[in-house]
């Protein structure tokens, strides 16, 4: 007999120790009447499940920012923007901006794959 099955034995006296410690019949179950249950409820606590705090979608959209490889790709996008306007104007910009066209399009399919999962 293990040590845990051991002190219920020693503490409870047996299944009907136990059943009796919480005012239960070991063939019958409990009473559940409205007064048994608002005293087993005081007692021992409700068994009903927290609700889930939902994120919002700007929550999930923040998340995605926490990626480092959505970091590094905003740090190449801002640099080549930058680098691509200072050489070449308004035209050297577009590697910068399909870059941050590919970001927008990871960040909000992510979101919403994981506003999906929530649900």
């Amino acid at each position: 007999m293990s040590k845990s099955l051991y002190r219920l034995e020693r503490s409870y006296r047996g299944v009907e120790g136990i059943a009796k410690t919480l005012n239960s019949n070991i063939k019958t179950g409990i009473e559940g009447t409205a007064i048994d249950i608002e005293t087993r409820i005081s007692r021992y606590g409700s068994n009903a499940q927290k609700p889930r705090k939902m994120n919002t979608f700007l929550d999930l959209v923040l998340e995605c920012f926490e990626d480092t490889i959505l970091k590094i790709l905003i740090g190449a996008a801002v640099v080549s923007f930058l680098g691509g306007f200072a050489l070449n104007g308004l035209s050297g910009c577009i590697e910068g901006c399909s870059i941050l066209v590919s970001i927008v399009i990871i960040v909000v399919v992510t979101a919403v794959n994981n506003w999906i999962k929530e649900k």
